[in-house]
């Protein structure tokens, strides 16, 4: 039983020797016969291809561990380090803005004290003292002769610096002060000041009082004294404040250039990983190339 031929490349060749293909009939004639071998030629197989290959999976492993430490180790760090930065750098901004606040309100209170003062001026007796320039008795002139009637109408005419709250809330405003020099270092300090100027507040409301319940005439002179000491109190907020908030706006700037630092650090890591990239995609080519040229062999 003849088998059939091996799959493969098959060429036919002729004989190699001319008589090998003469045959002789019965009549002493001759005829011509042709022979032909099937030669089988193999697919051509790169004798190194099996060490490229793994050649190729040994640098994927080694990329892909390059990859974990170089790469998603370091981003970790980074990013544990930034949200610590982030999250102290938000503390700091909250502490300055709370301690700007401190100071305005400083400011405020300073003003509206000032403002009650003004007010003080035009009430209290007269004395050989010429009033102050920009007193509410100075800035308003109508033409009459009669002190009372410019007195009168002289409270009516709104100044300039004509407080927003009446005096009565000074103390409220004090209570709400606690919260802004919550964040202050100095916090004992500001409290012994808003303390002090508390207990002006009350011993003045228990002159008065005690003036009421004699029968005696109150002296505004008396409350331009307690309204000095508040203010005196007060200014002696931005000494210790401002030096404070410096310091805090300092440190905001020393976070602010670590972020910057740590985001540069960050694009240097995100450069090694496009590289790391790069050179797995070319390995995926390589042996891609490696496969076509076996399938067209």
């Amino acid at each position: 039983m003849s088998k059939e031929p091996m799959e493969g490349n098959w060429m036919s060749t002729p004989a190699a020797d001319e008589n090998e293909g003469t045959k002789f009939n019965g009549e002493g004639g001759s005829r011509k016969v042709h022979q032909f071998y099937f030669v089988k030629f193999w697919p051509y197989k790169d004798p190194e291809k099996d060490s490229k290959l793994e050649w190729s999976r040994q640098q994927c492993e080694q990329l892909d561990q390059e990859k974990k430490l170089v790469v998603d180790d370091k981003m970790k760090e980074i990013m544990s380090r930034g949200e610590n930065i982030y999250s102290e750098l938000e503390r700091k901004r909250y502490r300055s803005a709370v301690l700007g606040a401190g100071v305005e309100w400083k400011t405020m209170v300073v003003g509206f004290l000032q403002a009650a003062m003004d007010k003080l001026n035009v009430t209290a007796p007269s004395s050989s003292k010429q009033p102050a320039i920009h007193s509410p008795r100075t800035l308003v002139t109508h033409g009459s002769n009669n002190l009372a009637k410019e007195e009168q109408l002289s409270k009516k005419t709104p100044s300039a610096h004509q407080p927003q709250f009446l005096m009565s809330s000074l103390r409220n405003e004090i209570g709400r002060a606690y919260f802004w020099y919550s964040q202050s270092k100095n916090r004992k300090k500001f409290e012994q000041i808003l303390k002090e100027i508390e207990e002006i507040e009350d011993r003045h409301d228990k002159a008065k009082a005690d003036a009421a319940a004699k029968g005696n005439i109150w002296n505004p002179l008396s409350s331009k004294k307690a309204i000095e000491d508040q203010i005196r109190l007060l200014n002696k907020i931005p000494d210790v404040l401002k030096p404070e908030r410096c310091e805090v706006m300092e440190e905001i700037k020393c976070l602010e250039n670590e972020l910057k630092a740590l985001k540069k650090e960050e694009n240097v890591v995100s450069e090694k990983f496009q590289r790391l990239i790069n050179r797995k995609s070319d390995l995926c080519d390589f042996v891609l190339a490696i496969r076509k040229e076996e399938d067209e062999a």
